[in-house]
This record gives structure tokens, C-alpha cells and sequence, in this order.
């Protein structure tokens, strides 16, 4: 347009340090849950499903409850709130392998980046919903609508 190469722009804006991107691109696309585990025969992600299966019924009870109660940031929370409500998060076999970290039916994908914000390791990128400052938010592909 000016001339100049096109450079893109960063991929969580321009507050958001390298070492915190690269961190949230392995959170939110974890590449274990695509590992095979060798002892099982199965990859990481076809474990979490089928443990996924025996809470199911429940899990699914919890969430329309959820919608019912939940506003704004909190809705982003109820898929971890069925999780610990239905067992589902201290299933052994399920926290063994990881799955909470991994997309699924247990999972949302905007709340396992809300997620991975809210726990880098760098204090300066780490979001912090509870102010709600868009000041902690420096990594952030877009402004969630549940926060901002």
C-alpha cells in the first residue's frame, strides 16, 4: 500500500511479549493431546472422549443449568464448573493424561484461552479478570466480549 513489505501484524497484539505468544500457542493448541500413548495403544485425545463418555450425561445437566445462571465472564467458566461438579476433572485417568488441557466436548476454546492467559508464566502478559483491566490483558487476539 505504501511500499513498504507487508508485515503482519502480532498474533496477540502489540503489547504481548514473544516468550508469552509462544507460550499461548502450546497451551491453546497442545500438541500432547495429539501424542500417542504407546502403553494404551491410543492417542491422548481418543482417552479424554471416552472418559468424557462415562460423565456425559451429567456433564450435559450441569451446562444447561449453567447457561441458565451464568453472565458474562462466568459463562466462560461453567465447562471447568461441570467438570469438577460431575467428578469429571478428578477422574484419575482424565487428570493423568491431561485432558482438561485439550479440546473436546469437555472444553470450550475461548475458555481454554481465557484459561491459558489467565496462567502465563510471565507476570506481565498474565491476564487478571478479576480487575477487568484491559491493562491485563496485554495478549490477547481480540477483546472477549465476556470481559471487555
Amino acid at each position: 500500500l505504501n511500499g513498504k513489505p507487508y508485515v503482519p501484524p502480532p498474533p496477540y497484539g502489540p503489547t504481548c511479549l514473544p516468550e508469552c505468544e509462544s507460550e499461548l500457542d502450546s497451551c491453546i493448541d497442545n500438541p500432547e493431546c495429539h501424542s500417542l500413548l504407546e502403553a494404551e495403544g491410543k492417542q491422548v485425545f481418543q482417552i479424554c472422549e471416552e472418559r468424557f463418555e462415562l460423565f456425559r450425561e451429567s456433564y450435559e445437566s450441569c451446562l444447561e443449568q449453567q447457561r441458565n445462571l451464568c453472565s458474562g465472564v462466568g459463562c466462560m467458566r461453567m465447562y471447568r464448573a461441570c467438570r469438577i461438579s460431575t467428578g469429571l476433572e478428578m477422574d484419575p485417568i482424565f487428570k493423568e493424561v491431561g485432558c482438561a488441557g485439550c479440546d473436546g466436548w469437555w472444553s470450550n476454546r475461548a475458555s481454554r484461552e481465557l484459561q491459558c492467559a489467565e496462567e502465563l508464566s510471565v507476570e506481565q502478559c498474565r491476564w487478571n479478570v478479576t480487575t477487568q483491566s484491559t491493562q491485563s490483558q496485554a495478549c490477547a487476539r481480540e477483546c472477549m466480549w465476556e470481559i471487555c
